[in-house]
């Protein structure tokens, strides 16, 4: 049985206050001008055909954007492998600006016994099921999955599996949120010497110092010799951007303002997107003057 659900474009798009766009072709050659933010489409969120470990999100009509998928494979926090529950509307907003959206997670209810020890094979098995979803026959993703651009992301303990599988060859971009790795392996069973293993640009987001993965996602963004970044709002704490919380109250903004990140750095380390990189760097970057977030970057080639 195949388990799923459309949500409208005009839910994800008024959390960001944006407009569903109609259909328009977006060649490649473009991508680096124009902003995934500026489109949105409807999202279809659905057990992984095939592999039901994972939860799928995805326009519903993928010949509508324009351009095939990017791929972005998420790990929950607490290494949670049997449901994404935390992070539905974020994973939602990304994938409804033309992203395929592969989560560790399943939708219709894990059988017993699933595990929450940490396994960066997880996210890089998801990477082969996505690639895999354009050539299926019978798959509403055939002929429309971007293969060869490919991110990996992840929360807390979720966030360990996706700086390890950031080392995959094919990864193009990591996105570690509230987390990093400790200086010993201990206690998730890899340490600091795996950040000499990436080759991707890096974002660091983390809720300030009363995240309590803050020390790890400050010293893990001095330690990385790839392009990074490193974006902070204190008012999240270690689950605001997922929970839509703001100093443990809850906020309506912050989540979106997390997603936005999110889409950001994709277009950024993806695409080269100018609007993207003026998001993130140079002397008045756009997220700093978003109230209450700071940014920083490190080791981007100069234009």
């Amino acid at each position: 049985m195949r388990y799923s659900r459309v949500i409208p474009a005009i839910l994800a798009a008024g959390a960001l206050g944006l407009v569903a766009s109609s259909s328009t072709d977006v060649s490649a050659s473009t991508r680096n001008e124009q902003s995934s933010l500026s489109r949105t489409f409807p999202v279809v969120r659905e057990a992984g055909p095939g592999a039901e470990q994972y939860t799928a999100y995805y326009p519903a009509d993928p010949k509508a954007v324009g351009h095939d998928l990017p791929i972005v494979v998420f790990g929950n926090g607490a290494c949670n492998h049997a449901s994404d529950i935390e992070y539905i509307t974020t994973l939602e907003l990304v994938a409804s600006h033309g992203f395929l959206v592969v989560s560790e997670g399943y939708y219709a209810g894990a059988p017993a016994g699933v595990s929450n020890a940490p396994d960066p094979s997880l996210l890089t098995k998801a990477i082969d099921w996505a690639q895999a979803q354009d050539r299926a026959h019978g798959s509403d993703l055939r002929h429309h999955v971007d293969t060869s651009s490919i991110a990996v992301a992840g929360h807390s303990c979720g966030g360990i599996e996706a700086l390890v599988a950031g080392e995959d060859p094919r990864v193009d971009a990591v996105l570690a949120l509230d987390t990093g790795f400790f200086p010993t392996s201990a206690p998730f069973g890899y340490g600091r010497d795996e950040l000499a293993k990436l080759h991707s640009p890096v974002l660091f987001l983390d809720g300030g110092p009363d995240d309590i993965a803050y020390e790890n996602s400050v010293a893990n963004y001095g330690l990385v010799t790839v392009p990074a970044i490193h974006a902070t709002n204190p008012d999240a704490g270690h689950a605001g951007f997922w929970h839509n919380t703001r100093k443990m109250q809850w906020d309506m903004t912050l989540t979106p303002e997390a997603a936005t990140v999110i889409v950001q750095f994709l277009d950024l380390a993806l695409y080269g997107n100018q609007g993207a990189d003026a998001y993130f760097r140079g002397a008045h970057p756009g997220l700093a003057a978003v109230p209450g977030w700071s940014v920083e970057s490190k080791d981007f080639p100069t234009s």
